[in-house]
């Protein structure tokens, strides 16, 4: 019966889209129907498959021929419901098509949201650091075109990126510039969502006045504005459990049970948002048992702990369990206890919940004596991985003090302005004087200019013949180190691809290895050419010609993939003009991809690696990320190759930082400054 309704609904669907009073024409009917699929793709009462299928005749119908605002639009829609139904590779294939089209067209606002979906699928992913990285990104390019809404949405789920890793300062300036930016055009979920989110913020900060605060602004708007939440749930239900947990933690568990029972009071709780319902029926059956006010237990708990197995929600199922085992062991019911406790942990586990069977842990030890030695080893075990992985996660995130206090700042800006003022009066004062004293001087040293040039230039003449020999000194040796790093850098690389590849005809001699080692034969040639240009010319910049440079990067990177089997993706930030980069910069940039792109093949056992470019205020910026086997840091001394890479970074005074660990890939990342000293 429910199959015969989801087909009724989308036909329904079909027809009302279908209904025009005009005959469109071939591109309008094109969109149309795109809207129409769009629509049915994105309603979630349907099954994964029949929303995937529409999904799929939406992106068949899309022009490619005109990359305009809407195609951009429909890609970012067709995009997203391959994140919200779960296709991943589609995801993949048809987000790089977006992402091209809004780079083509120098669309900001379709990269800020290329960028938000490529965070979004990094979190569900859980690979966090690359969540972060892109969110940045998303939002410097919300900031440019002055895009509020999607800037707000991004800095609100970067704040609950940053809470769930425990970085609640930054969690808190993140979500702060969101507060200030909320205004009457915002939609009602997303207000209701940063009221929420600040409240959650100041409880884990353990600010309990404001958490409540925030809690309540979030109840009172919510019933002013019938604001419904993400998948119809119930958000009024959720402000008052969230309320009742400050409390909770406070331990003024008699307020907690009111706000807890107060949210099970909302209409079709249970029907209409049954995870809620039995989260506050958790919650109020813990406060019972920590108060010793035994009323409805262990009923209320039970009847969770079957609501949350019902929808498969099994984190949550355990702390039922929990919360049960912990009510037996005050009845002096160890049996059920020790059962309650088991059950908790097997589903902890199963559900794997980390932060989840860390707390059943903890609770099992109490329950189960004769076993706590164990259950506390594991415990222990666990928080140490854990508190790793979330330092691991913060190391990435900007840590920047959060300024709340509006009259500290209006006291700093009238200062500031009158530092300002000052500072204008004591130039013009200053240069006053020296004009008059200049004026004064000139007469007097009219006489003496000729004498002064001429014995300044006699000395300079002297000086420069006694500098001229330290210098021609100087900069053989320059170019000395100059030619090393160069025969290390390209031509040793270049000569050890190649003898790499030729060693294969001491394996085998098929006709397809033959084939493979003649394209290497020639590019012996290439070689060839390099060394007498180098011969020639030991002067001569390789990058003068700034707008082939992108390319001649693309251009390497496709050689790599072709000659190796580590799969290389090439990302570089459209803002950057290549132009205004000096030529010095962009050869040691050049030369260390070479480097790091040559350990990868030699060392990594890469299937796959990534270089990313990109601007970050007055400096440029590159990281490589392989997913090969890594190395640990603190046993392994620099090579060569690190050490080339950490010298041409030195002359430019750029800064390099590598991290690594045994079987979990290779991550580096450099900094230059655009404006050299």
């Amino acid at each position: 019966m429910t199959t015969i309704l989801k087909f009724i609904t989308v036909a329904l669907l079909l027809l009302l889209a279908s209904c025009t009073k005009k005959p469109p024409t071939k591109a309008q009917a094109n969109n149309d129907s795109i809207k129409k699929y769009l629509a049915i793709a994105k309603n979630d009462t349907l099954d994964f498959k029949i929303r995937d299928e529409y999904n799929e005749k939406a992106f068949k119908l899309l022009d490619f021929n005109k990359n305009d605002s809407v195609l951009r639009w429909f890609l970012k829609e067709i995009s997203y419901n391959n994140l919200e139904i779960g296709k991943r590779d589609k995801y993949k294939e048809q987000s790089k098509i977006h992402f091209t089209f809004s780079n083509k067209a120098k669309d900001t606002l379709g990269l800020a949201r290329f960028y938000r979906l490529k965070a979004v699928f990094f979190k569900k992913s859980k690979i966090y650091d690359s969540a972060f990285f892109y969110y940045e990104k998303a939002e410097k390019n919300y900031l440019k075109v002055h895009n509020n809404d999607g800037l707000i949405n991004v800095l609100l789920y970067k704040s609950m990126l940053q809470n769930n890793l425990n970085d609640y300062l930054g969690a808190e300036y993140t979500i702060s510039k969101a507060y200030f930016l909320i205004n009457k055009d915002t939609r009602l979920i997303v207000k209701y969502s940063i009221y929420v989110e600040l409240g959650n913020i100041y409880h884990n900060l353990k600010n309990y006045n404001k958490a409540i605060n925030f809690h309540r602004k979030s109840l009172t708007f919510a019933k002013k504005y019938n604001v419904i939440g993400y998948d119809n749930s119930n958000v009024i239900g959720t402000s008052l459990n969230n309320i009742g947990n400050v409390y909770r933690e406070k331990k003024d568990y008699e307020t907690a049970v009111f706000y807890f029972k107060e949210g099970l009071k909302e209409n079709n709780l249970l029907k209409n948002d049954p995870e809620s319902y039995a989260i506050l029926l958790n919650n109020l059956g813990d406060c019972y048992i920590n108060s010793n006010n035994y009323k409805g237990l262990p009923n209320l708990l039970i009847k969770a702990e079957k609501t949350f197995d019902s929808l498969n929600v099994w984190n949550e199922q355990s702390i039922s369990n929990i919360y049960l085992s912990n009510y037996y062991c005050k009845v002096n019911d160890t049996l059920k206890a020790i059962s309650y406790s088991n059950k908790a942990l097997k589903i902890a586990k199963e559900s794997k919940a980390s932060n989840y069977y860390l707390f059943v842990l903890e609770n099992a030890g109490k329950i189960e004596k004769k076993n706590a030695s164990k259950y506390l080893e594991q415990y222990h075990k666990l928080s140490d991985s854990l508190l790793f992985e979330e330092r691991k996660a913060r190391s990435q995130f900007h840590k920047i003090q959060l300024e709340t206090n509006e009259i500290t700042k209006e006291k700093e800006t009238a200062i500031h302005q009158k530092w300002v003022q000052m500072s204008i009066f004591i130039a013009v004062l200053t240069i006053a004087i020296l004009l008059f004293v200049i004026i004064s001087q000139r007469a007097k040293q009219k006489e003496l200019q000729l004498l002064q040039d001429q014995q300044k230039a006699n000395e300079e003449i002297y000086q420069l013949m006694l500098n001229q020999q330290m210098v021609e000194e100087e900069v053989k040796l320059k170019e000395k180190k100059r030619i090393a790093l160069e025969l290390h850098d390209n031509i040793m690389n270049k000569l050890a691809s190649t003898r790499f590849n030729l060693f294969k005809l001491s394996k085998t001699t098929d006709q397809a290895t033959i084939d493979d080692a003649l394209i290497h034969i020639e590019k012996i040639k290439d070689i060839e050419d390099e060394i007498r240009d180098l011969t020639h010319d030991l002067t001569k910049e390789v990058f003068q010609d700034s707008s082939s440079y992108k390319s001649h990067l693309e251009k390497f990177i496709a050689d790599q993939n072709k000659l190796h089997s580590t799969n290389y993706t090439l990302e570089i930030e459209a803002d950057i003009v290549w132009e205004k980069i000096s030529s010095k910069i962009k050869m040691h940039l050049y030369r260390i991809i070479q480097e790091a792109i040559h350990n990868i093949n030699k060392h990594a056992q890469a299937s796959k690696a990534t270089i990313a470019l990109i601007l970050d205020e007055e400096n440029i910026c590159m990281s490589v990320q392989d997913n090969g086997i890594g190395f640990e840091q603190d046993s392994t001394t620099d090579g060569i190759g690190i050490k080339n890479m950490k010298h041409r970074l030195k002359l430019v005074n750029g800064k390099i930082t590598i991290q690594s660990t045994k079987d979990n890939g290779t991550v580096l990342f450099l900094r230059m400054p655009l404006a050299q000293k």
